[in-house]
């Protein structure tokens, strides 16, 4: 009776620990809208300015294999991906993880003149999370824009972008 206890025990642990840990994923004061971890071309399907040529064989921890390369010396997004409206106001916000290559770049969620973003500036994987959100209207399209560079050329690796909705 005492080796069945002692599994019991174990599996009581364990699912205390797992559900613990996994507190944040099933967070109920949010919902993902959107999510990508650039491990395939196919989730480059959609973006404008990307394409098979800027998948990097460098990824943070658990976050696959792959990630984006953006670079660039232009004033307009680098890279911008459109959520179509869903017919319902929603406020969201952000994340993703971003390495800074060369002086970084920024990840904004873009609506007409209004914008909230993160700056990419860590020269090793880091998770980045907009602590701002923005009303997403019921009628209009929402973008993700990845922009580096300006007047002198930049670069930075993005992965695991997730767009959320607050409740």
């Amino acid at each position: 009776m005492r080796k069945l206890d002692l599994i019991l025990y174990f599996i009581l642990i364990t699912a205390i620990i797992s559900f613990n840990s996994c507190k944040k994923i099933f967070d109920p004061t949010y919902e993902f809208i959107f999510y990508t971890s650039f491990e395939q071309e196919s989730e480059l399907n959609g973006w404008e300015g990307l394409s098979a040529v800027n998948l990097r064989n460098d990824a943070p921890e658990s976050g696959g294999n792959k990630s984006i390369f953006v670079s660039g010396g232009c004033v307009i997004p680098t890279a911008q991906y459109t959520l179509r409206a869903v017919g319902v106001e929603q406020i969201v916000t952000f994340s993703c993880y971003g390495k800074n290559l060369t002086y970084g770049g920024t990840v904004s969620i873009c609506l007409d003149n209004k914008y909230i973003s993160i700056q990419v500036n860590d020269t090793t994987w880091t998770f980045y999370e907009c602590k701002d959100s923005i009303i997403w209207p019921a009628n209009k399209d929402l973008s993700i824009c990845l922009h580096s560079g300006g007047f002198v050329g930049s670069s930075m690796l993005i992965d695991k972008i997730k767009v959320i909705k607050k409740k």
